[in-house]
């Protein structure tokens, strides 16, 4: 249950491992984020900043399809190229992401960070990794968890 603080205070959520039962299916009903992508990803400028959510789950469960991995990769894209156009920047300098799994990490959690080259990261067999992406659109940075 969501505490009753979340009905006088805003706040902006992404997807994580524990909201993966049933297809995330409890998330997408319960979450209501800008855009058209059932809360999944989506993207919101607040003062200086253009805020970007997207879920690092897809890149973990693909029992709920694959093709979420190309389809948040495609969309993200076109939101970082349209955030770094030279009018967007000037109003919304820095471009943040959210996401629940870091690329980068020292721990062993016997999960992504034990390898590596994280698939969040790197993409899957070299397809779809986040790093050049956001390298190449100049992302300011990146939060999880």
């Amino acid at each position: 249950a969501l505490p009753i603080s979340a009905a006088y205070v805003p706040y902006m959520t992404c997807p994580g491992n524990h909201e993966e039962k049933y297809n995330f299916s409890n998330y997408r009903n319960r979450f209501s984020m800008p855009g058209n992508t059932e809360s999944l990803w989506y993207s919101w400028n607040i003062g200086p900043a253009h805020i970007i959510s997207f879920s690092t789950e897809v890149y973990f469960y693909n029992q709920y399809g694959p093709q979420l991995i190309p389809e948040q990769y495609r969309w993200l894209e076109r939101d970082l190229q349209e955030a770094s156009k030279a009018e967007n920047r000037e109003q919304h300098p820095w471009i943040i992401t959210m996401g629940h799994r870091p690329m980068y990490c020292s721990n062993n959690d016997k999960d992504d960070c034990t390898l590596h080259e994280s698939v969040v990261r790197q993409g899957i067999q070299g397809h779809y990794g986040l790093e050049d992406l956001f390298y190449t659109y100049a992302l300011d940075r990146m939060s999880t968890r």
